[in-house]
């Protein structure tokens, strides 16, 4: 298995971009860090490259808000938070205010 090619991977709803952009700019200085509005190339796609790159992560970062928690989980599916988090090594959940 190929080393990770990111430390954190951050997970967003796009209501919480704003949110997002704050640890990301915070940590990419000193760790490798992806987030789908830095990161996606123009003519990426994103259906690929986001489960890609969150493979080759070494822990995914879950941002979830109160603003868009059950509107998120609902078009997911039940059960979506639990599989996603068992398709990659780690998961920290971050709640948003």
């Amino acid at each position: 298995m190929p080393a990770p090619a990111f430390t954190f991977f951050i997970a967003h709803a796009g209501a919480d971009l704003d949110f997002a952009r704050s640890p990301y700019h915070l940590l990419k200085p000193k760790l490798p860090v992806w987030l789908d509005q830095e990161d996606l190339l123009p003519g990426d796609d994103r259906n690929l490259e986001i489960p890609r790159v969150q493979r080759r992560s070494k822990a995914t970062v879950e941002l979830v808000s109160c603003r868009c928690e059950a509107l998120w989980a609902e078009s997911q599916g039940p059960g979506v938070l639990s599989t996603l988090v068992d398709a990659v090594r780690r998961a920290a959940p971050g709640l948003l205010p």
